[in-house]
């Protein structure tokens, strides 16, 4: 006798039907932390320029003091020279299209999907373009401010990397040695770098932190007498730098200066108070919060409306102000 199952007859299995439920699964979203850090300016509207000039007065010195004489008027006088940093505002913008008939029958609410992703995608797009102008600006830095865990710097940064990429994850992990060197560049006499709310601040990825940790010296967020005080993304401090931990790394192969994603050689960077800045447009969204612009309306070139675009815009850029409050540290982790 034949036995009717979900399957037999086929018929049977043309009446069994998918039940779709309208819980999403998580997705993997990125922890970006760069832009916290950034000093901003606006550019003012109506203004005939697409550039924001940053000025820096000149360091405090002692050449131009003299001792004076009685009745004899001073004859040297000082300057105060002033140096700039220009950044040229880029747009940037994203946009999704979305037809009439599936905003009628789908599941999800495609067009709130949609403007959820792409936000995602603007804080990515912008981190990338913070930490793709810090690399970039510091390559080949012959001053100390670009350091290779367990390579000492000799002042040619290929060399150096050449070095670090034939070393051994166990000989070029991220230790407190190696990053004690990037403070004392920042903190060094010739440099003085400003600190952040009285410390220096390292942007470190999570496979660097394995190895950090694992210091008998580290000293956990959570032990802070003020806790309140913690950065986002904060997870300790040692020896004067407070680390963020972020997801979105400036990662290498065996090629210096070239991003590639399966790399073993990931950058630390290290700040000083003024590193960088984001300047944008007066009156324009924040290049990681940008205003979203909905168009649901018929027009010309949509008589019967049967679509709908989303998408957002923004015109900003960063730069690096003063690559002295700078330092990179290049290094391979234990983690495996």
């Amino acid at each position: 006798m034949a036995t009717t199952t979900t399957s037999n007859p086929a018929s049977q299995a043309d009446k069994i039907q998918k039940h779709f439920s309208k819980k999403l699964l998580a997705h993997a979203e990125f922890n970006l932390q760069l832009s916290q850090f950034a000093v901003e300016g606006e550019l003012p509207k109506n203004m005939g320029a697409n550039t924001v000039r940053y000025f820096r007065r000149r360091v405090a010195k002692t050449s131009d003091i003299v001792k004076l004489s009685q009745g004899i008027p001073i004859s040297t006088f000082t300057e105060v020279n002033m140096e700039h940093v220009d950044i040229v505002l880029d747009q940037f913008g994203e946009a999704a299209k979305i037809t009439d008939i599936v905003t009628m029958t789908d599941l999800f609410n495609m067009l709130q999907q949609n403007i959820e992703a792409m936000g995602e995608d603007c804080a990515l797009h912008s981190d990338e373009i913070i930490r793709n102008v810090i690399i970039s600006d510091m390559l080949n830095s012959d001053n100390g401010h670009e350091r290779f865990a367990g390579i000492t710097p000799t002042g040619d940064s290929s060399a150096d990397f050449a070095s670090l990429a034939a070393a051994t994850a166990s000989a070029s992990k991220f230790t407190r040695l190696a990053a004690l060197g990037c403070k004392t560049q920042l903190a060094h006499h010739t440099v003085r770098a400003p600190k952040i709310s009285g410390k220096y601040v390292a942007l470190i990825t999570s496979i660097n932190t394995h190895d950090l940790v694992q210091d008998d010296d580290w000293l956990e967020a959570a032990k802070y007498s003020n806790p309140k005080a913690l950065y986002k993304g904060e997870i300790g401090e040692l020896d004067g730098v407070r680390y963020i931990e972020h997801d979105n790394p400036f990662i290498e192969d065996d090629t210096y200066g070239t991003y590639a994603a399966g790399g073993a050689i990931t950058s630390t960077m290290f700040l000083g108070r003024g590193a960088f800045g984001c300047p944008k447009l007066a009156g324009s969204k924040s290049p990681w919060k940008p205003q979203v612009i909905v168009n649901d309306k018929a027009d010309k070139s949509d008589p019967l409306n049967q679509f709908i675009t989303a998408g957002w815009k923004s015109y900003w850029n960063a730069a690096v102000l003063n690559p002295k409050f700078l330092c990179v540290l290049r290094s391979k982790s234990t983690f495996a």
